[in-house]
């Protein structure tokens, strides 16, 4: 709530900040604010993630006084980047017009059960899941 209290100043203090910077484009995975700030300046933006933050606020503080407010700058900015890509799996994010499904993004790694008894000086007979 203390972040949302003064969040026009914020965003426009962030916008400020981003046209003294001068980049091409904004890539958020996922805060809020800079997208926003972006769109103040005429910045592209994109965001990338499985969630967002409008609907993780909302399911744990959507009861609380002004949370519709801070649901809905939340929303806002998400709307104002030029594209969110959503990998799989992701939340639904309906609120949202500019969502994009992307194929998951993973770094498929290899089993190293040596390296690890090493790092945490565990013994041979320890397995790792």
């Amino acid at each position: 709530r203390n972040f949302h209290s003064n969040y026009d100043e914020r965003k426009s203090t962030a916008a400020k900040e981003l046209e003294e910077i001068g980049p091409d484009l904004v890539f958020s995975n996922v805060p809020y604010l800079g997208l926003d700030a972006a769109s103040l300046v005429g910045i592209p933006s994109v965001a990338l993630c499985s969630l967002n933050w409008a609907d993780i606020f909302n399911a744990y503080c959507g009861h609380y006084p002004d949370a519709q407010k801070i649901c809905s700058d939340i929303s806002n900015a998400y709307s104002n980047a030029s594209v969110f890509l959503r990998p799989e799996p992701s939340m639904p994010m309906t609120f949202l017009s500019n969502t994009q499904s992307v194929s998951p993004i993973a770094f498929i790694g290899r089993r190293q059960p040596e390296f690890l008894r090493t790092v945490t000086n565990c013994s041979d007979q320890m397995k790792f899941v």
